[in-house]
């Protein structure tokens, strides 16, 4: 079985090894708040569903676990990447023209 990085899928649907080719012709800005609200998205998902275990007894625990656990790693992912872009942004005003 050959797994491309390109293939994989992240917990939201997007894929992790690159974008689609519909996004490429939008600026970053656009990029960046779509990516903002799919965070945004999988973080209020994960509360409704705790909301929903507490009150209503009617999803299942693992599955509350799980996507606690997605909103998590997104959050997580995002924060490394924003990380990266500011030391990339950093090192190039820091070079000499």
């Amino acid at each position: 079985m050959d797994i491309k990085i390109g293939d994989a899928v992240g917990a939201a649907g997007l894929p992790l090894g690159g974008t689609d080719k519909s996004e490429k012709s939008g600026n970053f800005a656009e990029f960046f708040n779509k990516t903002i609200n799919e965070l945004n998205g999988l973080d209020q998902h994960a509360k409704q569903m705790q909301q929903r275990f507490v009150t209503n007894g009617d999803v299942e625990l693992q599955d509350v676990m799980i996507a606690g656990n997605e909103a998590e790693m997104a959050m997580k992912l995002t924060m490394q990447i924003r990380n990266k872009v500011l030391d990339a942004y950093r090192e190039i005003m820091h070079m000499s023209v």
